[in-house]
């Protein structure tokens, strides 16, 4: 209570103080200003008084008031400048983040390119037709390609594509091509990686910008992607000069046995295949068409874009 009390009559002091400070300031000013020389009703110092009086007592009635304004007004723009520091502050502060996360988005980038590049020499970059084809597994499975293979999502996007065809043999295909995808990626572990491609651009194109990149070499068995790749300068992996290459060496003048299984395209020639699918044509070999295995001599040997064919008699 005391405490109060003492509360209030401070107030009260400093609301004396100040109305008189006013009171004392205007008699003088208003004296000063025009009163000296025109007194009101000739009486001197009345105007003075009058006005002083006046504004001491105005002051003395609203200093709480104007204190409370003035405290506020003070108040307010004390806080909207701490807030425009804060928000500004927060600001840099989150700009700032947003840059190391990208520098470090960007570094992490680049590493991981570096990684890629340096792993078990150059990549291998698969195209649709070498994974549909699946002979790419079996090299995979058999540890002959232990490079990194890289595998472009657009490539990925492409079979699902055709594994949703409304043609069942297409369907098939882009289905058993996904299969063998998750197999690839199942076995290489770590040594396989999937990478974003511009949505916007031809696959094709893509697959041999993306070769470029990581100066890897394009597994392929498109006869158009093949040219294409080569003219570009990008080192092409066809999976059927793959096969040609480990099929079993013939000369002329060996013999083999072969099955014959159906004729040739010229009278009396009868054709059958070798374990490795190579093609052996028999001339005057239509009479054993369906029946018993045969001896016959190799007289030529011819290498084709499709594999070796071989003349016998």
């Amino acid at each position: 209570m005391n405490l109060k009390l003492s509360k209030k009559f401070i107030s009260f002091i400093i609301r004396v103080l100040v109305s008189f400070a006013f009171f004392a300031l205007s008699f003088n000013r208003a004296g000063e200003w025009y009163f000296n020389k025109n007194p009101l009703l000739k009486i001197e110092n009345l105007a003075e008084s009058l006005i002083s009086l006046a504004l001491g007592f105005v002051v003395f009635s609203f200093s709480p008031y104007i204190a409370k304004g003035v405290s506020n007004w003070f108040e307010n723009l004390f806080f909207k400048v701490l807030r425009r520091v804060v928000s500004d502050f927060l600001k840099v502060q989150s700009d700032r983040i947003k840059d190391a996360k990208i520098k470090k988005e960007t570094s992490r980038k680049l590493a991981m390119d570096e990684d890629i590049k340096k792993r078990e020499g150059s990549p291998v970059i698969l195209d649709t037709s070498s994974i549909i084809d699946g002979r790419i597994l079996e090299v995979i499975k058999l540890g002959f390609l232990d490079s990194l293979i890289i595998i472009s999502e657009s490539v990925i996007q492409e079979l699902r594509h055709i594994a949703d065809s409304k043609d069942p043999v297409r369907r098939q295909r882009g289905r058993r091509g996904l299969d063998i995808l998750s197999e690839i990626k199942k076995i290489k572990g770590k040594n396989f990686k999937a990478v974003n491609a511009d949505s916007n651009e031809e696959v094709d194109k893509g697959l041999v910008k993306l070769a470029k990149k990581y100066k890897g070499r394009l597994a392929t068995s498109d006869f158009n992607l093949n040219k294409a790749a080569k003219i570009s300068g990008v080192k092409v992996m066809n999976i059927n000069d793959l096969v040609n290459c480990l099929k079993t060496v013939v000369l002329p003048g060996e013999k083999l046995t072969v099955k014959l299984i159906q004729p040739g395209k010229e009278a009396h020639q009868g054709v059958g295949y070798l374990d490795d699918g190579t093609m052996v044509v028999v001339e005057n070999g239509s009479v054993f068409v369906g029946g018993e295995v045969v001896e016959v001599t190799v007289k030529r040997v011819i290498q084709t874009s499709a594999g070796k064919m071989l003349f016998c008699a």
